[in-house]
């Protein structure tokens, strides 16, 4: 019998090709091999059998001996190399939202994954930011300064009359009567000095 198909009996008058999923390389086997895990075959044209098994393509993979086909690689995974009998989750700052991919995608500015085999990058919230791709986190709004937006890459610096003594903050704090603030980005407002007065909140 050719390559690709076997005779299972002894005198047997014809030979029967190979199912998907098995092949046979050289001619005169009795029996059909598997396709090792990362592989597959399926018949040729006409119904021949297979005289060797094909590497699943990057981007999908195989765990099982004597498969028909691949699938592709789950969301938050990828695979860069053909015959895979695995995929691999995306990094941690990286990520994978549909299937079959070859590589992952990085965080864009003002967002992160913290986790490996993230499906989406989240947007860091309000009072943080990230100015870098790929980030694991965001970074916390220094004092003196705010973001009220989710998904930026910076902080503003708190306005004249106004201030904020913490981290992380979404906004700052009006200075209250009796004190100043007459430069941006202060984290504390300054007392009114003597023969000076502001009777206003927020006094620059």
């Amino acid at each position: 019998c050719d390559a690709g198909s076997v005779t299972t009996v002894e005198g047997q008058m014809y030979c029967t090709q190979c199912e998907a999923g098995k092949y046979t390389p050289s001619a005169g086997m009795s029996t059909c091999l598997l396709c090792p895990a990362g592989t597959w075959s399926e018949q040729r044209a006409g119904g021949l059998g297979a005289t060797a098994c094909q590497e699943c393509s990057a981007g999908e993979y195989n765990n099982a001996l004597g498969q028909a086909s691949c699938s592709p690689c789950p969301v938050g995974t990828y695979s860069s190399l053909p015959g895979q009998t695995a995929c691999t989750k995306c990094p941690v700052g990286m990520k994978a939202s549909t299937t079959g991919l070859t590589t992952c995608t990085n965080c864009t500015v003002g967002y992160y994954a913290s986790s490996e085999g993230s499906i989406v990058c989240t947007a860091c919230p309000a009072g943080y930011y990230s100015n870098v791709e790929m980030a694991s986190a965001c970074a916390p709004c220094e004092k003196g300064t705010y973001q009220d937006l989710t998904g930026m890459s910076y902080c503003h610096e708190c306005p004249t009359g106004e201030a904020i003594d913490a981290t992380a903050q979404a906004s700052c704090k009006a200075c209250d009567p009796g004190y100043f603030a007459n430069t941006t980005g202060l984290y504390t407002c300054f007392a009114c000095p003597p023969g000076y007065y502001s009777h206003k909140i927020g006094g620059e």
